[in-house]
């Protein structure tokens, strides 16, 4: 059975478009995250997302070009974390 909640969402990340999808595992008490390309490469499947770590390690190929990662408290509630993109522009 599906995990609830699952989001999917389509993003464009400096100018190059993501497939990335959310879900919260109750056991767990943890988001976790898939990142695919726009064609449906995977980059990353099921990485926690934690505060403070990277979403997608630079060495992915295809990865965003700017910095994926996680801003909240450790351990977080299931509404108490963010998701924050640094362009590559600003790194």
């Amino acid at each position: 059975l599906p995990e609830q909640p699952q989001h999917r969402y389509t993003v464009t990340l400096d100018g190059v478009q993501f497939e990335f999808t959310l879900t919260f595992r109750a056991r767990l008490a943890s988001w976790y995250f898939d990142a695919d390309t726009a064609d449906g490469v995977p980059l990353v499947r099921g990485r926690r997302c934690s505060p403070g770590f990277p979403l997608i390690d630079a060495g992915v190929a295809g990865r965003p070009a700017g910095f994926l990662t996680v801003d909240g408290d450790d351990p977080y509630e299931r509404a108490g974390i963010r998701i924050v993109y640094f362009p590559a522009a600003l790194l």
